[in-house]
């Protein structure tokens, strides 16, 4: 909520009585912004009434308007969401994230936003534009792996899978990069060798909601159909990616005797490691 010191809260204002806040938004009260823009907003507000395409073109003149600043765009990208036009919403944030990948608050938003609709495949895409713009980031070089192992699994060890095995060797004790090198262990046959890894963690650390489908993944791999089934029950408590929903169905899969393709979903290699 953005609110003032008396306590008004502009968004809802924002939605209830827009002629208002186009006044407020003018003035600054939401932020710093340039007259020209404000009105560019609220134009395509008024456009967007009758015509959501012509809506789309105002509202891209008012980011231009805006100039690229900061803060700024933090003042459209609330516009945006109180209004509910996800379009403009993803179309600002990725603009933004592609100009500075250094905003963490724009591909923050980007993630959340993926990561709620179960979209492992565009979350990727932001961690292949962060990587680039930092490419030693344990972080970005870990989810980067990840994302790309899952999106597009096959058996070859290719640089996700290098990478995977780098980030998790650089810290042994930390169960995420433990499973992550799991999933590479356990889409080129190894799975034997994951289950050892990540069985030297508590049990209480392995019951991690968010860990189970990786968990179920590498116990179906090994053809172990009481963990699998535990950890496959355990990860319908969260709210789960599409393709961490593909992996838990390959561990299935694997555990019932599928011997997986050169290519598990004949879908297109990893995107190449960004150049340092």
């Amino acid at each position: 909520m953005v609110c003032n010191a008396a306590g008004v809260d502009y968004l809802a204002i924002a939605v209830k009585d827009w002629d208002r806040f186009g006044r407020l938004l003018e003035a600054g009260a939401l932020g710093p912004i340039t007259p020209e823009t404000a009105k560019l907003v609220m134009a395509a507000r008024l456009v967007g009434m009758r015509n959501p395409d012509l809506r789309k073109q105002v509202w891209d003149e008012a980011v231009r308007a805006s100039g690229g600043d900061p803060i700024s765009m933090r003042v459209l990208l609330r516009v945006s969401t109180a209004w509910g036009w996800n379009g403009e919403t993803e179309a600002l944030l990725w603009s933004v994230v592609r100009s500075d990948p250094t905003q963490a608050w724009a591909h923050s938003a980007l993630i959340q936003s993926f990561r709620s609709q179960g979209d492992g495949a565009k979350m990727l895409d932001v961690m292949t534009i962060l990587l680039d713009a930092a490419p030693t980031s344990r972080t970005y070089r870990h989810d980067w792996a990840l994302l790309s192992m899952i999106v597009s699994p096959h058996s070859e060890w290719d640089s996700s899978k290098t990478i995977a095995k780098e980030v998790y060797l650089s810290e042994p004790g930390n169960l995420t990069y433990a499973l992550t090198y799991g999933v590479a262990l356990s889409q080129s046959g190894k799975a034997e060798e994951a289950r050892v890894i990540i069985e030297k963690f508590p049990v209480e650390e392995r019951e991690f909601p968010l860990h189970a489908p990786y968990m179920a993944f590498i116990y179906g791999c090994c053809r172990r159909q009481a963990e699998f089934e535990k950890y496959a029950d355990l990860a319908k408590k969260v709210r789960l990616l599409r393709e961490e929903s593909e992996l838990i169905d390959a561990g299935r899969q694997a555990l019932n005797g599928w011997v997986p393709p050169a290519d598990l979903k004949q879908a297109a290699k990893p995107k190449p490691l960004p150049s340092v």
